[in-house]
């Protein structure tokens, strides 16, 4: 995996917001666009931390056929859902600290 990081650590990129063009910077983590294991990279990384967040907090969602659905994946689109704003910002919360780890 060493290896792998190390081809691509002087990457650089910028970012365009309109006519706005912002300062280069240095590319510390990641793979280059298009690059095929970016995908699978995501999907894997994506998965494993709803795994350890929401996944686990069975009782807040809605329940559908006797099972309960606090969220949709799709592609890199999630969707979190609850009956409550207490409840979602719970998933919320819970998925950002997981994310941060």
């Amino acid at each position: 995996m060493n290896t792998f990081w190390s081809l691509y650590k002087d990457q650089q990129a910028t970012v365009r917001v309109e006519s706005e063009i912002t300062d280069w910077f240095r590319i510390g983590k990641g793979v280059r666009q298009g690059c095929l294991i970016s995908p699978l990279s995501f999907n894997c990384y994506s998965e494993q931390v709803m795994r350890e967040s929401v996944d686990k907090f069975t009782w807040i969602g809605v329940t559908m056929s006797g099972r309960t659905i606090n969220n949709l994946r799709y592609a890199d689109d999630i969707v979190l859902i609850a009956t409550s704003q207490e409840a979602l910002q719970r998933l919320v919360n819970k998925l950002s600290t997981v994310s941060r780890e």
